[in-house]
């Protein structure tokens, strides 16, 4: 792996401080692999990443997944850790799975601060929800004391990381995870699934038991949008081929570093839900990393090799029975020949003499027919017999 003469700047769109923290692991790797130095910038607009990124002013942007720009010479990198929706209610009870509607507009919602797509995300999951949002009272996470509502009835929403401090505070303070659906009707046609037909680039997340604290107390199927690493497209495909190798390869040192990266979906490049293109230098990545066809069908080859080698086999055993069986055969008509030559007597009559020349015509006929039916094989032996026969026939007519 090449080391790099330029530093590298990267801005990352986010709503936290803490963020920094699991940045820093991705900055100290790629600075120690690639022997240069990292810098991260934060912005909490997408729109000033596109435009710092577009300008040459930064080398990559981290932005979400539902970020987007037209007609832009942008490129994806590749995926990185996850934002999800995170639904958790206070002091609420009898709200059941999937309930998404009843529960916002019958209780006060806080709401993280939502950036410029992440309110068109959010309108389009109330109306995939069926929800009104003029009828869903809201207040900002960022100006409420949530101390001061902990024993106020209200729900949590926000599209964050895993490390988000105030919704690991809502934990301590007893708040409850709200599921999107019921997780066993994943896959099988749940309200996530639904809302993705209508908004692609995000992921349905279930949210395990017990991940933190000992909450959620069960499964929680919600939805997921992962940060992604863009660049431009004139970017040296070489060094994206190299951040890409670092990322997947080296994923285990990023989990030491920060347990967040548990999370980190490097291996998953489906070009269909990406905002932008893929990178030259991942598709090359990806390309080396696919198996070839001879590793992909390598037990369906050898499968058929070995068949092949059992057929071959048999029919080679047939083949030298049917050559043996032929030769046996021609050794028969070799007998015959040599029993009705010991019965030439020197003076035989004309009668004796055409009896044996009609058993011998008779012989040569049937040695002829089964050379027709392929019983025997017209090679050095069957002209043995024919030279066998005309010396017979001669001892015979004298």
């Amino acid at each position: 792996m090449e080391a790099y003469d330029k530093d590298l700047t990267i801005i990352k769109v986010s709503e936290l401080n803490s963020a920094k923290v699991s940045d820093r692991a991705i900055a100290k790797l790629l600075k120690e692999e690639l022997n240069t130095n990292v810098t991260i910038r934060y912005t909490l607009s997408e729109d000033t990443a596109f435009q710092q990124l577009r300008q040459g002013d930064v080398d990559f942007a981290i932005i979400p997944n539902n970020a987007f720009f037209r007609g832009s010479d942008l490129r994806t990198v590749a995926p990185l850790l996850p934002r999800i929706l995170v639904v958790m209610t206070m002091n609420i009870k009898d709200y059941p799975p999937g309930d998404f509607k009843e529960l916002l507009q019958d209780h006060h919602v806080v709401f993280e601060d939502l950036s410029r797509f992440d309110s068109i995300f959010m309108q389009k999951l109330f109306m995939s929800f069926g929800v009104d949002p003029a009828g869903v009272p809201g207040l900002s996470a960022n100006r409420v004391d949530l101390d001061q509502w902990k024993d106020s009835a209200f729900v949590y929403l926000g599209l964050t990381h895993l490390h988000n401090p105030k919704m690991k505070k809502l934990i301590l303070m007893g708040a409850h995870f709200f599921s999107l659906d019921d997780v066993s009707l994943y896959q099988r046609g749940s309200s996530v699934e639904g809302f993705r037909m209508n908004f692609s680039r995000v992921v349905p997340f279930i949210l395990p038991k017990d991940f933190y604290l000992g909450k959620p107390t069960s499964p929680v199927l919600t939805i997921s949008i992962p940060d992604v690493l863009v660049t431009r497209k004139d970017v040296s495909r070489t060094l994206v081929y190299d951040i890409v190798s670092l990322l997947v390869e080296q994923k285990p040192q990023l989990e030491e570093m920060d347990n967040i990266y548990a999370l980190l979906q490097t291996r998953d490049f489906d070009e269909t839900i990406f905002s932008f293109p893929l990178h030259n230098g991942t598709e090359d990545f990806i390309t080396r990393n696919q198996p070839s066809l001879l590793t992909r069908y390598a037990s369906v080859i050898l499968t058929f090799i070995s068949i092949l080698a059992i057929i071959a086999g048999a029919l080679a055993s047939v083949h030298r029975h049917m050559k043996m069986s032929k030769k046996m055969r021609i050794e028969l008509f070799y007998r015959k020949l040599l029993s009705l030559r010991k019965k030439i007597l020197k003076d035989m009559d004309d009668h004796t003499r055409r009896e044996m020349l009609e058993e011998l015509r008779k012989l040569r006929s049937e040695a002829f027919d089964a050379l027709l039916e392929d019983r025997l094989v017209a090679d050095e032996s069957f002209e043995i017999f024919l030279a066998l026969y005309d010396e017979v026939r001669s001892e015979i007519q004298q």
